[in-house]
């Protein structure tokens, strides 16, 4: 019943639909290809309709941006197809998976720290 309702909780929705600016310091973690476990630390995000910056606390920085010709969310710099998931009742970035290339991999968000 516990994975239904964190499920629920989450949801893909258009860039236009979520909030102008936003920022928030959260708890990330990074599930990459060849990883037994995940690696979690503090992180903050910026998010707006068509861009979301993770700056990780070590310095290293993950940074999406939406495609509204293609309707698809990219990594940059190298432009791999992503899936962008976000919580529904605050529209916070929820999950970030990167499908190929450098990063690839799940990024999971914790719910902001407010």
């Amino acid at each position: 019943m516990t994975g239904i309702l964190l499920a629920c909780g989450m949801m893909l929705i258009e860039p236009s639909q979520a909030q102008n600016l936003r920022r928030y310091r959260s708890s990330c973690s990074f599930y990459g290809q060849n990883q037994t476990q995940a690696d979690s630390m503090g992180c903050s995000v910026e998010q707006t309709s068509r861009r979301i910056v993770i700056s990780w606390d070590d310095g290293y920085t993950t940074t999406l941006e939406y495609n509204s010709s293609s309707r698809q969310w990219r990594s940059l710099p190298s432009s791999s197809r992503s899936t962008v998931r976000f919580y529904s009742e605050t529209g916070d970035v929820a999950q970030v998976e990167i499908h190929a290339g450098p990063g690839q991999g799940l990024i999971s968000i914790d719910e902001a720290i407010r």
